[in-house]
């Protein structure tokens, strides 16, 4: 499948019949360009000897501006777009079942680099794709860097290199493992691909979204705790419905901890069936800028409480297709 720079504009979802969904985003087919200010300084006058009295007065140090103050200074920061979500149904295969979503995959924005490479976790030093590969069959690439070298975690990858696939094949397979892919914020101003530097922010339907996927079972925060203060934030009124449930482990119930201590148990929908409930997992961060954990770490944490429950679900979903 030959695959172009417009290979997110033709994923565009379309919720159909969905007037509450309004799930598509602005397509990301553009790079911005990023206003980068050059550091500028005033040297202080040189402090004079104090040894006679008209060399007693001596100037006052400027106050350096602060990086804010600079960047105002440089104009307005550019906005740019989140990717399309992606799920198994963007890909037309004659003879292939599509299976239900049963893991949203939420990164926080994409960064410069994926927005420059238009595709998601395009930064060669992120762990996805290396992590996904190890878990679904895969490699990314060959894990080299720019001078040649490999990079630490190379010898640590599962798949040696007869096993690399390109981009829109690891998106595939991941996605016809019954993942789907998309971003906490649609839309924002951020100077750089720092989650802290994010103003202006303007979320994606996720709600709408799982209303249009009945089966998701678990939501996953690839960035960590500074992606979940996102989806808290503009998602506080779901959280409060009960209809997400913090995952078991330390960093979900410290994320969540407010939704936690008043959690509800799980309600009766009619008939006497439990009602749907979500777990939200906060997972150890994909993000390179995220050093605290080794490559090892991250992989063993996403393999555990991220692709082997989901590969249960599309194998238990598969069981019941068969049966039908």
């Amino acid at each position: 499948m030959v695959v172009t720079r417009s290979f997110f504009a033709q994923f565009a979802h379309n919720p159909v019949n969905d007037q509450d969904a309004n799930i598509t985003s602005t397509p990301a087919g553009h790079s911005p360009r990023w206003n980068r200010v050059t550091p500028t300084s005033t040297p202080e006058k040189k402090r004079k000897s104090s040894g006679s009295s008209d060399e007693s007065s001596t100037s006052t140090p400027k106050k350096k501006s602060s990086p804010k103050k600079k960047r105002a200074k440089s104009g307005p920061t550019p906005s740019t777009s989140s990717f399309d979500a992606v799920t198994a149904a963007n890909f037309t295969k004659s003879n292939q079942v599509i299976p239900p979503v049963h893991t949203l995959l939420l990164g926080t924005h994409p960064s410069v680099q994926s927005l420059k490479e238009n595709r998601y976790y395009g930064h060669p030093m992120n762990a996805f794709w290396w992590i996904a590969g190890d878990c679904l069959g895969f490699r990314r690439a060959e894990g080299l860097k720019t001078n040649g070298e490999p990079y630490g975690f190379a010898s640590h990858l599962r798949y040696n290199e007869s096993q690399i696939v390109p981009y829109e094949q690891q998106l595939e397979k991941l996605c016809f493992s019954g993942f789907a892919l998309w971003d906490i914020v649609k839309e924002c101003q951020r100077p750089g691909s720092l989650d802290s530097d994010i103003t202006q922010e303007v979320p994606n339907d996720i709600r709408g979204f799982c209303k249009l996927h009945p089966n998701i079972k678990r939501i996953v925060f690839s960035n960590g705790g500074t992606a979940c203060s996102f989806f808290k934030k503009h998602f506080k009124e779901w959280l409060d419905s009960g209809e997400l449930v913090p995952s078991q482990h330390k960093a979900s119930q410290d994320a969540f901890k407010k939704w936690t201590k008043n959690m509800k148990p799980k309600t009766k929908r009619p008939g006497g069936r439990d009602k749907h409930q979500i777990e939200c997992i906060v997972a150890l961060a994909v993000s390179p800028a995220a050093a605290k954990y080794t490559y090892d770490e991250k992989r063993d944490f996403w393999e555990e409480h991220v692709y082997q429950p989901g590969l249960k679900d599309l194998e238990a979903a598969h069981i019941v297709a068969n049966d039908g």
